[in-house]
């Protein structure tokens, strides 16, 4: 696979931070500096350890994590701690309160951890008060969460990182040490029962924006919300709060509710209308995340009723004093249900006859938008200023919809999904792409009922670019088929990232990490922790283009391999052949690398030595390093988190060895006209020199025979009587030093 990113330059004070939900207070999720390539994962840290627990009780993990925050320096992230009440048995919901009906006997931390050696460490750890909204209440009820854990997510703004707090409280802590610098409380009370719900928003002049729900915490959902909040905090702690009835006080508090109860397939008649629904009071969605103008005048939030999601508003409010500047209504705005989303009326999964094109079937009308607490969609401002949300809708399989307006409110655009999506925005040739999940569920159109309303396939699974207009530019299909998903798995990243090249980093059901190029062509992946159904997760990139990623409650860094050194030394140079000779390799890298060191002598290898504390050292056999001089290196492998490196070349200089050269005659005295054996033995310690032992009389050549271990002789006749002064020669090699010995043979 192609890579698809360089490793940006070691950060700096002024480089781009991921600093919330979304990197910057539009929410666009686009990170000015390349993605690093994901060649290993860097660092894996458990920062949510119930996760197998809470599996059992829901069947997959619902729960909306908070997008990691980096700096040049440090990656702030939730970490959870404290208990777990599981149920007996597992999604039994008892005793109550078990499972998610006890996740206040849960910690949620903030934990600042920077790189030492390689590793994630923590800095400090900040345990907050805060606690979710109940999921149901004090008893069982029907009216709950589903088990779908709120979103717990802080902002950095300048020095300090803001934490949300219990009572509807902020923490307002030090970067550098954690250390609490104030409690901020708009309310000058302490009341449990209000709650932060949703991220925290910064803006480019230091203030922060964050909605606060009051309710009743003993029947959350069968109560109404007592009051709602946004509030904004000053760089010098001094806030501003407004309610969101007031800001909506004409909203209706009788809705529009469905057919339900009333016999398939809907609409029960041309003219059938459902029965009204108490809307409840206006307050701030769950897990929204406001969203601001570039010019910083604009906030942007989201509202519904408390007890119908289908009652919501898309608000424009001034920073400056928090007063409206327009309320867009979410109902009655799509036209794209029976007969165009949806099979023809009369089919499986279609409207009944009486349905007219466009309507949805479950009202009779022009379809709403649902705002569901599930889900953590957000706003996002696009760089012409239209506002984009994703929203739930209740007849196109479960899908919803993304949404465009212009800055003025006005419904520009549609996509004909949404859900839980905070898209990113990637600006490109004067204009900008707009990038999302694209999953097809396997729901039924508009019911349950597998008659009128049969469930679709599974799948597939895209990842879609829109351009401004939200129409496709680009899909992505996840690869992954096997017997249990043959048309892929679902993408569970509810805010992707993309880089300033237009790289799309989004993470899957799978468990791997995709980095999408433009174009959806050469794609590259990694895999994280485990596949896993899962609630949404968010992506971040760093300053340094390190991607931070979640997967079953792991946090873990993707990037390039750490470069490494590999230095190498010997323990004798020059040393003589036949010799010993330890060479030692030290592998210098962050942290402590580990793998194999390969020690080659040019390209014949020596010997493999695993890496040890980052050290590894071979000592060589007598005859592997030949007389003269040889070119070593050492060759490190690289690991799961190291690149590989190779040394530098060391001249190893191996003298020849010294011999010692023995002569003998047989017979000696010999007779005139005898055979003569004449023989040569050459030894160098323990080794056994090669070669050739040239036999001479005086300066006469008698002949030249090769070493047979160390063994060399000629047959030779000496025809006249006398004494005669031999000699034998070795004559040495490249490996061995040549020596000679001499006799007198005596002939009679």
């Amino acid at each position: 696979m192609a890579i698809l990113g360089w490793a940006a330059p070691g950060a700096s004070a002024q480089s781009p931070i991921w600093s919330q939900w979304g990197q910057n207070p539009q929410h666009t999720g686009n990170m000015p500096v390349a993605g690093q390539a994901p060649q290993g994962r860097l660092s894996d840290l458990i920062f949510d350890p119930f996760v197998s627990q809470e599996v059992a009780e829901s069947g997959a993990l619902l729960t909306h994590y908070q997008a990691p925050l980096v700096t040049s320096s440090t990656v702030f992230m939730e970490f959870k701690s404290g208990s777990y009440v599981p149920c007996q048995p597992a999604g039994s919901g008892q005793p109550f309160p078990c499972g998610p009906d006890a996740w206040n006997t849960e910690i949620w931390n903030e934990r600042a951890l920077q790189w030492q050696n390689g590793q994630l460490t923590t800095l400090w750890n900040f345990a907050s008060d805060w606690k979710p909204i109940p999921n149901s209440g004090t008893a069982p009820s029907k009216k709950s969460l589903g088990g779908w854990e709120p979103m717990f997510q802080p902002a950095l703004s300048g020095q300090f990182i803001y934490v949300p707090g219990a009572a509807g409280t902020l923490y307002k802590l030090n970067q550098s040490d954690g250390s609490v610098v104030s409690q901020i409380n708009p309310f000058g009370t302490v009341d449990a029962s209000r709650i932060v719900f949703g991220g925290l928003t910064a803006d480019r002049s230091g203030n922060i924006y964050y909605n606060v729900v009051q309710g009743t915490l003993a029947w959350p959902w069968d109560v109404d919300a007592v009051n709602s909040w946004l509030v904004k905090v000053a760089p010098d702690d001094s806030v501003q709060s407004v309610t969101y009835p007031s800001l909506l006080p004409n909203a209706p508090a009788t809705c529009v509710s469905t057919f339900f109860g009333q016999p398939l397939p809907w609409p029960p008649s041309q003219t059938a209308q459902p029965p009204s629904t108490n809307c409840g009071s206006q307050r701030a969605a769950l897990n929204v995340t406001p969203a601001i103008s570039a010019d910083g005048s604009t906030i942007y939030s989201v509202s519904r009723g408390h007890f119908w999601p289908r009652s919501g508003y898309l608000l424009a409010i001034n920073t400056l004093d928090l007063t409206l500047q327009w309320a867009t209504p979410l109902q009655g705005i799509f036209a794209d249900g029976c007969n165009v989303l949806l099979p023809p009326d009369g089919q499986p999964g279609g409207c009944s006859i009486y349905g007219a094109t466009g309507l949805d079937p479950t009202q009779n009308m022009a379809g709403s938008a649902g705002v569901d607490d599930t889900a953590s969609a957000s706003p996002v401002v696009a760089p012409d200023g239209a506002i984009l949300l994703g929203v739930d809708t209740a007849y196109n399989y479960g899908r919803g919809h993304l949404l465009k307006f212009s800055p003025a409110g006005i419904l520009a655009a549609t996509y004909d999904f949404g859900w839980d999506s905070t898209p990113a925005i990637f600006s490109n040739n004067g204009s900008y792409s707009v990038i999302l999940k694209d999953n097809h569920y396997d729901n039924g159109s508009y019911c349950s009922d597998p008659t009128w309303c049969p469930k679709a396939p599974r799948g597939p699974y895209y990842v879609t670019q829109l351009d401004s207009g939200l129409n496709v530019q680009w899909q992505f299909k996840d690869p992954t088929v096997n017997t249990s998903h043959p048309n892929g798995y679902e993408w569970c990243v509810n805010d992707p990232a993309v880089d300033v090249n237009g790289v799309v980093y989004a993470d899957d059901e799978d468990g791997y990490l995709y980095m999408i190029p433009q174009g959806a062509g050469s794609t590259q992946k990694i895999f994280l922790e485990k596949s896993q159904g899962a609630g949404y997760t968010p992506v971040s990139i760093g300053p340094d283009g390190m991607v931070y990623a979640l997967n079953a409650g792991h946090l873990v860094a993707v990037g390039q391999l750490f470069a490494t050194t590999s230095q190498l030394s010997s323990s004798l140079n020059p040393s003589t052949f036949g010799m010993p000779v330890t060479f030692a390799a030290t592998v210098l890298g962050s942290g402590t690398p580990t793998g194999i060191v390969t020690f080659k002598r040019g390209t014949t290898v020596l010997g493999k030595v695993n890496l040890v504390n980052g050290g590894a050292s071979f000592t060589t056999k007598p005859t592997q390093l030949p007389g003269g001089s040889s070119s070593i290196t050492a060759v490190y492998s690289g690991d799961s988190k190291h690149a590989a490196s190779t040394s530098g070349v060391l001249t190893q200089v191996v003298n020849k060895a010294a011999t010692t050269t023995t002569f003998v005659s047989q017979p000696n005295p010999s007779a005139a006209g005898q055979s003569v054996t004449l023989t040569a033995t050459v030894s160098a310690g323990s080794l056994t020199p090669t070669g050739n032992v040239l036999f001479k009389n005086g300066g006469t050549t008698l002949g030249k025979a090769a070493l047979s271990n160390g063994v060399a002789s000629i047959n030779t006749v000496f025809s006249t009587a006398g004494a005669f002064s031999l000699t034998a020669t070795y004559q040495g090699s490249g490996n061995y030093q040549g020596s000679s010995s001499g006799l007198v043979q005596t002939v009679q």
